[in-house]
C-alpha cells in the first residue's frame, strides 16, 4: 500500500502517526510505504522553527498535544504521550542539544520559564513536531516505511484504472494507491482589489504587502518613524505589531497597577490601524480548565437531537437563537453565582432551560439590567464606546477586555460564556454531519453569522497580546482608527 500524504504539519503528521500504528495492530497491508509531501518539511508552512520568537501560539501548552489518550474516541490504538508542556519540561532540552535545531539558546530559555497556562512560541511548537516526527521513525517495522519528501505537490491524478493516483511534485511522480490531503491553511490568489492597491503601490513608490503568512510579512524596506497602514485587526494584525515593536527592540515593562508600559527602541515605525469593527478581536480568557473539561450542552441535548432529526431539521435562525441560550446559559450562572446569591442559581436556570422564550426569565429575575447578556455590545463594541479613534477611550476599552479575561474561563461570567463556542463544537459538527440545516440556511447562518460571531468573540489573542496593544496606543506608537475603515486610492 502506498499512501502520500500531502501536508507535514499537525494534521499530516497525526495522520502518519495513525497510519503507523494501525497497520501495527491489523497488518492489514503486506507492506505499508508513506510519503509526506511539504515543501517546507517537517511543520509544514507555519510551524517552521526559524522563525521570530515574537510569534506565539493561540492556545496554552498543556492543551496542545499530537498523541491520542483515553479520551480520545478515534477508531484505532491509543498510543498516549506528552502534550507539548510536558514535553517542554522533559525530553525536549535533550532534544534541541542533540539535534540541528536552530536558535538553540531561545528555545532553551524558553522552556525554562514556560508556563502550562502560558503561550509557547510557533517556533517552539516546530521542534515539537520535528520531535514527534522523528519519535514516529523509531515505531516502524519492516513492514512500514516512512520518508519525506520536501518538494511542493502540484497536481493529483486519478489514473484510469480508478484505484491509484499519480501525484506530480516540483521535481517527480509518485503513484499511490490513496492520496491524503492535509493543507492547512491555504494562501488564496489575489483579489482584484488587492492586485489594484499593488499596482497603486508600485506607481507611488510606497510598500504594499499582500496577505499571507505573517512569519513572511517582509517589513525590512519599513524604516523608523515611516507610516504603516494594517487594515484588520485579527490574529495577524498582532503578529505584524509584535514584529514591528518587540521585535526590532522595543520592550514591554509591568508596572505596578499591573499594566503594560511600553518602552521604544526608536526603531518602530508608526502603526496606524483599524477594521470594519474597528476593535480588536476579544481576548482569550485566562484558562482555568484542564485540557479535557468542557460545558455540557444544555439546550443542543440528545433528547433535541432526537426530536429535530425527526422533524426533518431545523431553521437556521432557531439554531443561532439556541447557539446565543447555550453562550447565556453560562454567563448567567457564573454571574448569578458571583454577584446575585439573593437568586436560586439552580432554579433560575432550571426555568431558563425550560422557557419558550429565555429572556423573559432573565426579565423576570433580580438581574439588573446593567449586566443582561448583550450581543449587539459584544459584536459592535464601537458603537457604545464614543470616539474610539481616541488613544484614551481605546485604551480604557482594552484595559476593560483585559479584565474581563483574567477573570478566568471559569470564573468570569463572559469569559466562561465564550468558552462554550469551543465547548460545543462536537455538537455543531453533528448537527452539520446530520444535515439538520437546510443548504441556504447552513449557507447563510452556520457559515454566515454564526461563523462570523464564532470568529470575532472566541478565537482572539492571548489576554497579553491585548495588554500590549494597550500599552503602544498609550505610547502613540499604534493608532487605532474608528470603525468602517476603508482603503482607496483616490489621489
Amino acid at each position: 500500500m502506498e499512501i502520500v500524504l500531502i501536508g507535514a504539519g499537525p494534521r499530516g503528521l497525526v495522520a502518519t502517526e495513525r497510519l503507523i500504528e494501525r497497520q501495527k495492530i491489523t497488518n492489514q497491508f503486506e507492506q505499508l510505504n508513506i510519503t509526506l509531501v511539504d515543501p517546507f518539511g517537517i511543520g509544514g508552512r507555519v510551524w517552521q522553527m526559524n522563525q521570530s520568537h515574537d510569534l506565539i501560539m493561540n492556545t496554552n501548552p498543556d492543551h496542545i498535544t499530537l498523541f491520542t489518550d483515553n479520551s480520545s474516541n478515534i477508531d484505532g490504538p491509543i498510543v498516549p504521550g506528552p502534550n507539548l508542556f510536558e514535553w517542554s519540561q522533559g525530553a525536549a532540552a535533550d532534544f534541541i542539544n542533540s539535534q540541528q535545531v536552530p536558535k538553540k539558546e531561545e528555545y532553551l530559555a524558553e522552556i525554562d520559564t514556560l508556563q502550562g497556562n502560558g503561550y509557547a512560541s510557533r517556533g517552539l511548537f516546530g521542534v515539537y513536531l520535528n520531535w514527534f516526527f522523528q519519535s514516529l521513525t523509531t515505531r516502524l517495522t519492516k513492514k512500514i516505511k516512512l520518508q519525506v519528501v520536501i518538494e511542493e505537490a502540484l497536481a493529483v491524478t486519478p489514473q484510469a484504472s480508478g484505484d491509484a493516483y499519480v501525484v506530480t511534485t516540483s521535481n517527480r511522480k509518485l503513484v499511490a494507491d490513496n492520496v491524503v490531503m492535509a493543507l492547512g491553511h491555504c494562501e488564496n490568489k489575489p483579489t482584484n482589489e488587492q492586485i489594484k492597491l499593488r499596482k497603486f503601490a508600485q506607481t507611488a513608490n510606497i510598500n504594499y504587502i499582500y496577505p499571507t503568512q505573517p512569519q513572511e510579512y517582509d517589513f525590512h524596506k519599513l524604516d523608523a518613524g515611516e507610516a504603516l497602514i494594517i487594515r484588520g485587526l485579527g490574529l495577524s494584525f498582532f503578529d505584524a505589531v509584535a514584529m514591528l515593536t518587540s521585535g526590532r527592540g522595543g520592550k514591554f515593562v509591568r508596572g505596578d497597577d499591573g499594566y503594560l508600559s511600553y518602552q521604544a527602541s526608536g526603531k518602530e515605525p508608526q502603526i496606524i490601524a483599524g477594521s470594519r469593527l474597528g476593535v480588536p478581536l476579544k481576548a482569550k480568557g485566562r484558562n482555568e480548565k484542564k485540557n479535557d473539561e468542557t460545558s455540557s450542552a444544555h439546550f443542543f441535548t440528545p433528547t433535541w437531537f432526537k426530536q429535530t432529526k425527526a422533524n426533518g431539521g431545523i431553521a437556521g435562525a432557531k439554531f443561532v437563537q439556541l447557539a446565543h441560550h447555550e453562550t447565556e446559559y453560562v454567563y448567567y450562572e457564573r454571574l448569578i453565582q458571583q454577584k446575585y446569591p439573593q437568586i436560586d442559581v439552580a432554579e433560575f436556570l432550571h426555568q431558563f432551560v425550560s422557557a419558550s422564550d429565555p429572556a423573559e426569565v432573565v426579565k423576570q429575575s433580580k438581574i439588573s439590567l446593567a449586566d443582561y447578556f448583550d450581543w449587539d455590545r459584544l459584536m459592535n463594541p464601537a458603537k457604545f464606546m464614543g470616539d474610539s479613534a481616541d488613544p484614551k477611550i481605546m485604551a480604557a476599552y482594552l484595559k476593560k477586555e483585559i479584565d474581563t479575561a483574567n477573570e478566568g474561563t471559569k470564573t468570569g461570567p463572559l469569559a466562561a460564556a465564550l468558552e462554550v463556542f469551543h465547548d460545543i463544537r462536537d455538537t455543531l459538527r453533528r448537527i452539520v454531519d446530520l444535515k439538520l440545516l437546510s443548504p441556504a440556511d447552513y449557507q447563510e447562518y452556520f457559515l454566515g453569522q454564526f461563523n462570523y460571531e464564532n470568529s470575532h468573540l472566541s478565537v482572539g489573542p492571548p489576554a497579553i497580546r491585548i495588554d500590549e496593544l494597550r500599552a503602544l496606543v498609550l505610547a502613540g506608537v499604534v493608532t487605532m482608527l474608528g470603525p468602517d475603515m476603508a482603503v482607496n486610492t483616490d489621489a
